[in-house]
């Protein structure tokens, strides 16, 4: 299936930006292609990696130099990211060691320095995020964060995050409208100088609030959204098809024509969960945000 998959999006999308965790059984479909794909290595590798530089170097060495030589067409990787919402959590305090181990054996292995070594988190590392200009790291985090935020300011690299505006809804409807969630607000939410006419802009800046918190200044580490969607199943009446076209539609619609966010102008990067609907997460909400069946049926178009 992976291998698969991987062949159907190079057939479907060759020159937009995709982001997957690519295994050595799929990574044959990437090659020579336009797509750029973001190697994720697993959380529970975390201890290992960050506890011998030998370690990391065998990971380069395994997942990532045999499918940077051009001899046979090269894959275009884009990031390197240590774990998925690792922080917090038990290897949280690991993160940032495995990141530079990670970061020396690219280095060392001759990678080409475009490839960005980062981590993925989720709003739960933010103790406060409402407004977003008081967006804060949690307190039980916020050495773990400091640590990965000043190492990506070092080696020029983003963070990358997942923010999913449905969550946010679900989770409180009697504050957050629908429109405000699916970028079709008329009034803003004013906080200082910034007009926030959706959410998706407002939990973005909430990071970018709490980087330049550690940072000092704005504009040292970008926000990159790792994950981004909608589903279509599982929670009705906030759950359907026409909600998910909406949302992924008018996403699309404001990276392609606004390209930023109230702090972060001019810079937007975004990945859009998930191509395929699946069966491996336990609930229907978290099986239901691909724009096509696993079949490979479409559920409905987000690009044409």
């Amino acid at each position: 299936m992976a291998s698969l998959s991987a062949f159907y999006v190079k057939l479907l999308a060759t020159t937009i930006m995709m982001s997957f965790s690519i295994s050595l059984v799929s990574a044959e479909a990437f090659r020579g292609t336009n797509l750029v794909v973001t190697v994720t290595l697993l959380n529970d590798e975390i201890p290992i990696i960050a506890a011998t530089q030998s370690a990391a170097n065998d990971w380069v060495q395994s997942h990532i130099v045999p499918f940077v030589s051009p001899q046979n067409g090269a894959i275009r990787f884009r990031y390197i990211a240590v774990g998925n919402e690792a922080i917090p959590g038990s290897t949280a305090s690991l993160v940032a060691p495995a990141m530079r181990n990670i970061h020396q054996a690219l280095i060392s292995s001759g990678v080409p320095s475009d490839v960005k070594v980062t981590t993925v988190v989720s709003p739960t590392v933010l103790g406060q995020s409402f407004p977003p200009s008081a967006g804060v790291f949690e307190n039980s985090v916020s050495d773990c964060m400091r640590d990965v935020i000043n190492f990506l300011n070092t080696i020029g690299s983003p963070l990358l995050i997942n923010a999913y505006p449905y969550f946010a809804l679900a989770s409180d409807p009697a504050h957050i409208s629908m429109d405000y969630a699916l970028f079709q607000a008329q009034n803003p939410i004013i906080d200082g100088p910034y007009k926030y006419f959706n959410l998706f802009d407002a939990m973005v800046d909430a990071f970018v609030a709490a980087v330049e918190k550690v940072v000092g200044y704005q504009n040292g580490v970008k926000v990159v959204v790792s994950e981004t969607g909608w589903p279509t199943k599982g929670n009705e009446p906030y759950t359907c098809v026409d909600n998910a076209r909406t949302y992924n539609r008018n996403l699309k619609d404001h990276v392609q024509n606004v390209g930023g966010t109230p702090r972060m102008q001019n810079y937007m990067e975004v990945y859009i969960y998930s191509m395929f609907n699946e069966d491996i997460k336990p609930d229907l909400v978290g099986q239901s945000f691909g724009a096509f069946n696993k079949d490979f049926t479409e559920i409905y178009p987000i690009w044409h």
